[in-house]
Parts: C-alpha cells; structure tokens; sequence
C-alpha cells in the first residue's frame, strides 16, 4: 500500500523470468524467482525510492521504484540480481543509479553458475514485457484525458511520449477514458506523440 493505495511495483533495472500465463510455460528459473522475491520482502516494511534519471510509472502503470526490505534496508532488486534470480536491465538505453551495482551483481552471479545462470539457457535479451496488470485508471480505464491551459482536451493512451508524466485533475474536469472512441465522442482529440 502507497498512501492507503494498492500499488504494483516494478524493480529498476532488472528483468526476472516471467510466470506462464494463458497456458504458456513458465521461463526457466521462474518459480525459483517468485519464490525469492516473496521470501525477500514478506512479513516485512519495505521502503520504495524512485530514480529521476526513469520515468515514475511504465507503460503498464506500475511504479518504477528501488525496494528495500527488512531493517537493514536491504536493496531487493540487487539481491534477486546477486543470486541469480534476475538479471540486470536498462530499459531503452536510459542508465539508471544502481547500473553499475547490477552489473557487478550480475557478473558474480554469472561466474558462480547462480540461479538461472547455473540451470537455464544463456539469455540473449529480455523477455517481452507482459500485458499489463490491473489499471490504474478511473473505474479500471488507463487513457488519460487532461486540459491544456489554453482549454484544449487532448487524451494520452500508455506508451506515449508524455503518458507517464500526465497527471489527471478531476477538480478541473480531466478524466479517464477506457477507449479511444469514449475519448473522441466526449470532445478529446489524441495528443500528437
């Protein structure tokens, strides 16, 4: 919880295997890695931090933040990375504070044969990203529509330039729209980029 809020939370800068979904098979190490993440954080206060060098949400809506567990503020993201249950990742070239802490990880993780670099498949790049978690939009709908302060209503769908940094006002008549077509019929147009 964020602020009496339900949060999903992704870790900066790495990629851990993804559980199947639908009926695919789970990636190689994947189980072993939900297993450590729990272990690492349940039953304990976890602090997030953001980085400004990211964005403060992905595509997806989900928090873009550093976790630390337990009283020793252990870093988690860096734990999973040292033991083998993840690997390091720069999303779209944009370096991040902890890079090089993760790729030392990372390293030592690879030398010893930990986890997933033990019993897996050497990983060639990062899986897809997986469909989005539950919204976080108004009523489950993530297309965001804002005002301009000349009055203009433009609406951002995820995946858009300024997405991530467009914040809705309902105070000031902004809101949330579940499709395109809701956004266009109620007087919004798609912003540029």
């Amino acid at each position: 919880m964020v602020k009496g809020r339900i949060e999903r939370v992704r870790l900066i800068g790495i990629d851990t295997p993804e559980l199947g979904r639908d009926g695919a098979a789970d990636q190689c190490h994947a189980r072993e890695a939900t297993r450590q993440m729990s272990r690492l954080v349940k039953g304990s206060r976890v602090q997030l931090q953001r980085d400004r060098t990211q964005a403060n949400r992905d595509a997806y809506g989900r928090l873009l933040r550093y976790v630390y567990a337990g009283g020793n503020r252990r870093d988690v993201g860096r734990t999973l990375v040292a033991n083998g249950h993840g690997r390091e990742y720069t999303f779209k070239g944009r370096a991040y504070r902890h890079r090089s802490a993760h790729l030392k990880a990372q390293r030592s993780a690879q030398k010893a044969r930990r986890g997933l670099w033990g019993g897996c498949a050497a990983p060639t790049a990062p899986p897809p990203v997986p469909a989005p978690p539950a919204p976080v939009g108004q009523d489950g709908c993530l297309i965001k529509g804002n005002i301009a302060s000349d009055g203009e209503k433009i609406y951002h769908v995820p995946g858009q330039q300024n997405y991530d940094e467009t914040r809705i006002d309902t105070a000031r008549g902004e809101r949330w729209f579940c499709t395109e077509d809701d956004a266009v019929a109620a007087g919004w147009r798609r912003a540029a980029r």
